[in-house]
């Protein structure tokens, strides 16, 4: 996703994760700086640069504070880009069981987990996280000792399917 790094980040930093609530600061995890209908992240990158934190922003200036950012043109689509490409490396031996659908999905999700679960080390969605940001994150946070993974995929627009979808590469 053609990300610029700030001039003054440390370059042998580690992430671990990534946070979307600024509220919940943690040092290990990447801050993605998303603008919503009420509030744009942005607003935030100062204060948690300031405090350790690094972030991803889609907003040159922040390139200038000390600290840890990344600025990208599209901070939903460089977090796919990621998952995507961790999907296809490190996971690409690993199966993923894809779960859709208009009601049911959460519930479904969990009981193919729990059944797969008798013979096989499975990750999963957290709670209902399924969209543009929340699947990503569940990618990006499956073991690599994980036989398989089941992931919930959501819509709330169109075309966000084929998005979520190109990004897990579900096998089943």
């Amino acid at each position: 996703s053609n990300g610029k790094l700030s001039s003054s980040a440390n370059p042998k930093r580690t992430v671990e994760g990534f946070f979307t609530d600024s509220r919940t600061p943690d040092n290990n995890k990447m801050f993605l700086a998303l603008r919503g209908e009420r509030v744009d992240g942005n607003k935030f990158v100062p204060e948690l640069v300031k405090n350790g934190c690094c972030a991803l922003t889609d907003r040159e200036e922040n390139l200038s504070l000390i600290g840890d950012c990344i600025c990208v043109e599209d901070i939903r689509k460089a977090l796919q880009d990621l998952a995507k490409h961790f999907r296809e490396t490190e996971l690409s031996g690993i199966s993923i069981v894809g779960v859709t659908g208009s009601v049911g999905k959460t519930t479904t999700k969990d009981m193919v987990a729990v059944a797969l679960s008798s013979s096989l080390n499975v990750h999963k969605t957290l709670g209902n996280s399924n969209s543009q940001i929340g699947l990503p994150q569940t990618l990006l946070a499956t073991p690599l000792d994980s036989d398989c993974a089941v992931v919930e995929l959501g819509m709330s627009m169109p075309g966000e399917m084929g998005r979520l979808s190109d990004t897990a590469r579900p096998n089943i």
